[in-house]
């Protein structure tokens, strides 16, 4: 009897971790993240490698002050930018050199509407109001020298990526 009841007890504080945990929403503006490596203005139009690295640091933080079990492999939390824009990212590991991962179509413009501007060689581009994030284009390199050869990921440009109803149309400024 005393066997089920352990096994009961460890089954409800698993599940209770797991739903507790999926609640979390995390202010990168709070006084224990704003001044941690790439989350000082990081937002939804920032850079995926960018954003990787700022919540890797967050995560890493809030697990500091939270316990190093308080966001488990899977957990998803909602990180909300210094901008006011938000995202989900999954946690995908306990220790290593990326922790979590922003979740693609779940970025949410800051209050207010549209994510404003992008600074590009060619002008300035404003996404509008259905606009609820970006994708990035990537394109694999591969550079030889000497029979040695290294393939990177690149990043080659930005598409916006628009909300229900929404579609082409990016003003020029």
């Amino acid at each position: 009897m005393r066997m089920i009841q352990i096994f009961f007890a460890a089954v409800f504080l698993f599940f209770s971790g797991q739903i507790f945990a999926a609640g979390v929403t995390i202010n990168a503006g709070d006084t224990a993240y704003r001044n941690l490596p790439d989350v000082a203005g990081t937002g939804i139009r920032s850079e995926v490698e960018i954003r990787i690295s700022a919540l890797t640091h967050i995560v890493g933080a809030y697990r500091v002050t939270h316990g190093t079990g308080s966001l488990s492999v899977g957990t998803i939390v909602t990180i909300k930018w210094q901008d006011g824009s938000s995202e989900k990212a999954k946690i995908i590991a306990t220790i290593g050199s990326v922790l979590a991962e922003p979740i693609p179509g779940t970025q949410s413009n800051p209050s207010g509407g549209g994510i404003g501007y992008t600074h590009g060689p060619g002008g300035n581009y404003y996404g509008g109001s259905n606009v609820t994030g970006f994708r990035v284009i990537t394109q694999t390199v591969t550079v030889c020298v000497a029979g040695y050869c290294e393939s990177a990921l690149v990043v080659t440009g930005y598409e916006w990526i628009y909300g229900p109803g929404g579609g082409p149309g990016n003003e020029m400024v």
